[in-house]
């Protein structure tokens, strides 16, 4: 009798061993938060799903997180018709508390879990991520140690909206090719971004590379995507209707560029009409936003002024319509020779002195 009570004690205090041991495996599954969770806030056009969608340049999301000292995110680059997203790869940026941005490349066709260089410590951390390329890309979803958790972040009060073409999202910042090679374009250090960066301002890129206001780089009015037909979409290459609950205090406009290109010149009054159109959408979609009508930098290294005299009679004849909050900005002489990669991009130094020179005259004028 003693002896079965001794084997019955020993098998018990087996089973207990290994459900002991069986526990803490359970325990230690990571955690897996989808891109719809609550505390994730998105940067950018975007809609709130298990998968979230970025299209425009420079969309992407800012988060807290905590009890964690690894952080991987999960991306889906998939083809799209458009040459950004066709075989390209996809160049986003991240940083930590503030810190140094570090790159990832996306490759095309691809899904995969990409493992941050995360703090050595379990406090609280805010984690930014922005979509530096034009290529669309879709976010999955954010993995934490277990019991790491999310919440939400701090986020700046100031929303800065613009609308533009290729200079505006960067392309050719730092090289002279198409999308073969990422690091070349670069919405994050693009004026707009920048811009951002010194006003402590939420920041929407409204733009395509190509595309002008009455019609697209190579393309006739009548083959063209202009930008004006993309302004009311949530998604870039989309018909969904924006969500018009997001309001920026100022939207920066910097178009005609591309009216100037082949196959020929948009004419003057054709562009002015263009314009003052454009202007108007923008008024009737934000009510109480700031509209600044930017003039171009200019082609053949910003010596060669873009539309002028229209753009500036388009702002006068908003004002004149009873428009008090729309003005014009004059960038002539911002840039020069050393401010290009090609003599109408401005590389990484021309973009900052863009931002700085556009930052300063934004703070002096009256909201």
């Amino acid at each position: 009798m003693q002896l079965a009570r001794r084997a019955l004690s020993t098998t018990l205090v087996l089973l207990w061993s290994l459900v002991i041991a069986w526990l803490p495996v359970q325990a230690q599954s990571p955690a897996f938060f989808t891109a719809a969770d609550g505390a994730i806030y998105y940067f950018g056009r975007t809609q709130r799903a298990d998968a979230v969608l970025w299209t425009w340049a420079a969309s992407g999301l800012r988060v807290a997180y905590m009890n964690s000292t690894s952080l991987v995110l999960r991306f889906r680059a998939q083809n799209f018709d458009e040459d950004s997203s066709a075989n390209r790869t996809r160049r986003v940026w991240y940083r930590i508390d503030g810190g140094e941005w570090l790159a990832l490349d996306i490759p095309p066709n691809s899904a995969a879990d990409y493992p941050l260089n995360a703090p050595n410590n379990k406090g609280r951390h805010t984690l930014d991520v922005v979509k530096a390329s034009e290529g669309q890309l879709i976010f999955e979803g954010i993995t934490l140690e277990p019991g790491g958790k999310l919440a939400r972040p701090a986020i700046p009060s100031r929303r800065i909206e613009i609308v533009g073409d290729s200079i505006t999202v960067g392309f050719r910042i730092n090289g002279g090719g198409s999308y073969d090679i990422p690091g070349d374009h670069d919405a994050r250090a693009a004026y707009g971004w920048q811009l951002g960066e010194l006003l402590n301002a939420e920041v929407r890129l409204i733009a395509v590379t190509g595309r002008g206001l009455v019609h697209d780089f190579g393309a006739g009015p009548n083959d063209s995507h202009a930008m004006p037909t993309y302004y009311p979409y949530l998604q870039r290459g989309y018909p969904f209707p924006n969500d018009w609950s997001w309001q920026p205090g100022i939207i920066v406009v910097n178009l005609g560029t591309n009216d100037m290109a082949p196959p020929a010149p948009t004419a003057p009054d054709a562009f002015l009409s263009a314009y003052v159109n454009l202007l108007t959408l923008l008024r009737i979609d934000n009510p109480r936003a700031l509209i600044v009508a930017l003039q171009p930098f200019g082609l053949e290294n910003g010596s060669i002024p873009v539309y002028p005299k229209e753009i500036r009679a388009a702002v006068l004849a908003r004002q004149s319509a009873g428009d008090g909050r729309v003005i014009y900005i004059d960038t002539a002489h911002w840039l020069g020779p050393g401010d290009f990669t090609d003599g109408v991009h401005p590389n990484a130094q021309g973009n900052r002195k863009a931002a700085a020179r556009l930052a300063g005259i934004l703070l002096s004028s009256p909201r």
